[in-house]
């Protein structure tokens, strides 16, 4: 993490990732108004290293093939959560939604996806 702190590093504009950087005291932030854009920043060395949320960075490099000679490493930082939005008139679907959630928190599957994200602390 700390290696990158003197090193072009690129983000999303205006994005929570940004905002990390900056409180961070980042020296070098380039702002890319996308993702794709962001990793063929990465890829063509514009950067040394692209930081956004992993899970869209890992959707992206492996729907992309000219990106699949990126990787995403295992470092965490700033770690946040993702929620579904549902109209409040939607209960019996709310309802649905988290007895299927405490349902696969209960299987050993879980622990497994915990344990490849590396979410087992949390």
């Amino acid at each position: 993490f700390n290696e990158f702190k003197e090193r072009p590093v690129g983000t999303i504009a205006n994005s929570s990732a940004s905002q990390f950087l900056k409180d961070h005291f980042f020296k070098d932030v380039k702002s890319y108004d996308g993702v794709v854009a962001g990793l063929q920043g990465l890829k063509s060395g514009e950067v040394t290293a692209f930081m956004y949320d992993e899970p869209i960075l890992k959707y992206r490099i492996q729907e992309d093939s000219t990106l699949q000679t990126l990787q995403v490493l295992p470092a965490k930082f700033d770690v946040q959560f993702y929620a579904f939005g549902l109209s409040k008139n939607r209960t019996e679907l709310e309802r649905a939604i988290s007895q299927r959630i405490l349902e696969i928190m209960e299987t050993q599957e879980w622990q497994v996806v915990l344990n490849e994200y590396g979410l087992t602390e949390l």
